[in-house]
């Protein structure tokens, strides 16, 4: 089912999350425009394959700036996913032991 969405309810939404990120964040209109109202390009989205509401990285939203009304819980720490999405981007370095003395080798190439 869609959601269907009138100019007016979708005016007082933007109204809400001005005034809720000017008095939670000091955000002026310009950064709730920028961070919370633009939707982000599709080709500039690197995460993971479904959505993770309480991921770190997603914002705790009101219902109350929302257009169904339902709050975003958003994440207050990193979690699992979190966790496994980092890794993916920046994987640890191979541990090697060169001499008898261990040595982190971050190229993954022999030296």
């Amino acid at each position: 089912m869609k959601l269907i969405v009138s100019e007016r309810e979708r005016e007082d939404c933007e109204v809400t999350a001005f005034a809720h990120f000017d008095r939670e964040e000091g955000w002026s209109r310009e950064e709730v425009e920028e961070q919370v109202l633009t939707p982000l390009a599709k080709r500039s989205i690197m995460g993971t394959k479904e959505s993770d509401p309480p991921s770190i990285m997603c914002y705790q939203l009101p219902g109350s700036i929302m257009k169904d009304r339902k709050p975003i819980p958003g994440g207050p720490d990193i979690n699992p996913n979190d966790f496994a999405f980092a890794r993916s981007l920046y994987p640890k370095p191979e541990r090697r032991t060169v001499r008898g003395f261990s040595k982190y080798h971050a190229t993954g190439r022999a030296q």
